[in-house]
């Protein structure tokens, strides 16, 4: 006689299934018949159940015996529009913990869960009730309150696999990324099906080759697996045509925006309703600068997406795209209610889109008023200034914040490498990356950093001072093999700065008859080695060495080789303009011009170092079109 009251009790809608109050039921069954002890027909019971308003319908027998309990439950949708779900279990428990087992299985099932995962289930309903709502929030784009969620079930059952692979799913979309959750996942796997291991293998921070390191042609191959594991898995679809999107120019997989489409076609075949689907088809139609798809995809994304973590950022994104100058003007007034991620992320997709950097410096300007300055003393915008600075051409403006940064923050890395990567692509840069090479030198005799290693010795070969490369590649490659597999993809173990070493050494003084070094990063990063730096570089060298041996089909294959992220920042004008020259060289005539119009867009108000460069570039696009360009 307590089911009916246990069941009100924990069926509250937080995982989807919320039961009618049990006086409420019993009153309205004292409608049809006036003995309560006698039981309905099942018709009858439906028909009292949409009298109620109810979607579903529980029934069930308890049936006792010395060993213990066995109950059966059959869960019936009122419209008959779905199909009954029909369980049993066992146990010499108390009645009410079997009971908690048998509802954890028919909210799992009403909530979509595939039959091959329902056997998987944790036996706490408090802790499926939590990673159903978890579930939800993700479809919704809640990525941060999914993780909690999935977390809470996992503090009621430290061993609910399914909870902990989702947790990680779901963490590989917040920023910054809650790593620590993917070595539960991975500890947990034995407990997953193969269908739900084939999904492990897709998660960013694990991959398919642990604990080896992975490529991204690796990375993309998991997740055609798990779509084959999974065809009638919309998530499966979801998470291909994402990478595809991602790193499929990268890794130099043929047609991957077209092939991303196809599969978020197929996932939305399968589940149209789902928020992050949307958003990573509307990030598509943002990276191909389609205004047609941006329009067709924008109303439907904002329609089910009504409180994402990006969401502002896509409005603003589409605004610029399609030069909605009204929604832009509303935005700004808004600034302030952005979050922070998507504030800081502005800079780097812009720079990645070639969308002039004007507005988005007002509204840093504007959004930094009243934030916590930077290392207690710069701006809040400090680094996006920076980002801004060097992508308009701003060499002074750059320096002098990567300056202040040093000067007054503790981390030195990161600011110092940046210098040296302008240092190699372009001029200006040169005083300011001998002083970063001193400060990276120190940070490598001290620390073993694989970074500040490489960085270091790259610009020592650059200015000729080979007498170090081999023992830093000797000392790199040794470090990498060292260091602990942990849950990071890029710890230098593929060897990409190694390469890039001794490829630079190669080519120092003359154009070589022949570059084994260079063959073997090329043929690497054709893979795309995940984003193990200076993977930004090493492109960009590898497409100027082979212009400079005659061989444009590669050196244009190699600039070609970007991430439409908000990472390669400073290099992005750079590529622009090598893509432009590229092209023309490869006949293509169409890309050139994009490419160069790009560039010109960003770099609008270059320091005098930097102006023969962006004339160059004006007067070859002149060229292309037959026009001069003002």
């Amino acid at each position: 006689e307590g089911i009916p009251d246990y069941s009100w009790a924990r069926l509250t809608g937080d995982g989807l299934l919320r039961a009618v109050d049990v006086s409420t039921v019993l009153a309205a069954k004292r409608h049809v018949v006036s003995d309560e002890s006698l039981d309905l027909s099942t018709e009858e019971s439906l028909e009292l159940a949409s009298r109620l308003g109810a979607g579903w319908l529980l029934t069930g027998q308890v049936i006792g015996a010395p060993g213990g309990t066995t109950i059966r439950a059959r869960l019936l949708s009122v419209s008959r529009e779905r199909p009954d779900v029909e369980h049993s279990v066992s146990g010499a428990e108390h009645p009410f913990v079997v009971w908690e087992r048998v509802l954890g299985y028919l909210v799992s099932s009403v909530a979509g869960e595939d039959e091959a995962r329902l056997g998987t289930m944790t036996d706490s309903l408090t802790a499926v009730l939590a990673y159903q709502q978890g579930e939800q929030a993700f479809r919704r784009g809640r990525y941060h309150e999914a993780v909690d969620c999935y977390n809470r079930a996992l503090e009621i059952d430290s061993t609910f696999a399914l909870a902990a692979l989702a947790q990680a799913g779901a963490a590989s979309f917040t920023v910054p990324p809650r790593r620590s959750e993917y070595r539960r996942a991975w500890e947990l796997r034995d407990r997953l099906s193969a269908r739900d291991r084939a999904q492990l293998a897709t998660l960013f921070w694990v991959g398919p080759n642990y604990p080896a390191p992975y490529t991204f042609r690796d990375y993309i191959a998991a997740h055609e697996r798990a779509v084959a594991a999974a065809p009638d898995r919309a998530a499966s679809w979801e998470g291909l045509g994402t990478w595809l999107m991602l790193y499929g120019q990268y890794a130099t997989v043929p047609n991957s925006f077209e092939r991303a489409q196809a599969a978020f076609d197929s996932a939305f075949a399968l589940d149209s309703s789902t928020t992050s689907a949307w958003g990573s088809r509307l990030w598509l139609a943002l990276f191909r600068q389609d205004p047609t798809d941006i329009r067709e995809v924008a109303p439907t994304y904002f329609a089910v997406d009504s409180a994402g973590d990006e969401r502002n950022l896509l409005k603003w994104w589409v605004a610029t795209a399609l030069r909605d100058t009204a929604t832009l003007d509303s935005l700004r007034e808004h600034i302030h209610e952005f979050v922070e991620g998507d504030i800081r992320a502005m800079p780097g997709y812009w720079l990645s889109q070639g969308f002039a950097l004007d507005d988005v410096e007002d509204a840093i300007k504007a959004w930094e008023v009243g934030q916590a300055p930077v290392c207690g003393v710069l701006s809040g915008g400090a680094h996006e200034h920076e980002e801004i600075a060097i992508g308009r051409g701003r060499v002074r403006q750059f320096i002098a914040l990567w300056d202040s940064i040093g000067h007054h923050c503790s981390w030195r890395l990161t600011p110092n490498r940046l210098v040296i990567t302008q240092a190699l692509a372009e001029p200006g840069f040169d005083s300011a990356a001998t002083e970063a090479e001193r400060r990276l030198a120190a940070i490598a005799d001290t620390s073993d950093n694989l970074n500040a290693m490489c960085y270091a010795e790259m610009w020592r070969v650059a200015q000729g001072d080979t007498s170090s490369t081999r023992q830093t590649i000797a000392r790199y490659r040794r470090r990498a093999r060292e260091s602990s597999p942990g849950y990071r993809r890029f710890d230098g173990r593929l060897g990409v700065c190694p390469l890039l070493l001794e490829a630079m050494v190669e080519w120092t003084g003359s154009i070589p008859d022949s570059s084994p070094a260079l063959d073997r990063l090329d043929s690497l990063m054709q893979l795309g080695p995940g984003l193990e730096r200076p993977y930004d570089l090493a492109n960009l060298w590898i497409a100027r060495w082979r212009r400079m041996q005659g061989d444009y089909e590669s050196a244009y294959a190699a600039i070609r080789r970007q991430v439409p992220l908000a990472i390669m920042v400073g290099l992005r004008p750079v590529y622009f303009r090598e893509e432009g020259r590229l092209a023309a060289l490869a006949g293509d005539t169409a890309a050139a011009i994009r490419a160069y119009d790009r560039y010109l867009t960003v770099r609008d108000d270059p320091d005098p170092v930097l102006q023969p460069v962006v004339d160059s570039v004006r007067a070859e696009l002149a060229a292309l079109v037959g026009e001069p360009r003002r």
